[in-house]
């Protein structure tokens, strides 16, 4: 039987301690397969919040994912849902 997964994505205004705790509890229990996404900003907003490193995010996680820059393609797009790209694992 294959564990349910749970994706966690972290911005620069994301409370990254929320994060870290979801991630701390379910890397302990295992039951869920945990997906993290990490922004630039939510790189900073670690550092400069909890002195951590995306590393340390990681470690936690059960896979990785690097996203590209999240900003929208055009100051058009701004008023319209952003697109993503796939974007592979980690």
């Amino acid at each position: 039987m294959s564990r349910q997964r749970l994706v966690i994505g972290v911005t620069g205004s994301s409370a990254p301690q929320l994060a870290w705790a979801v991630l701390g509890a379910q890397h302990a229990s295992q039951a869920v397969e945990t997906h993290l996404a990490l922004s630039a900003g939510a790189e900073k907003t670690i550092e400069a919040e909890m002195g951590l490193t995306r590393d340390s995010f990681e470690a936690l996680a059960d896979v990785s994912h690097h996203p590209p820059t999240w900003a929208p393609r055009s100051p058009r797009a701004r008023s319209r849902q952003w697109a993503w790209s796939s974007y592979p694992a980690r």
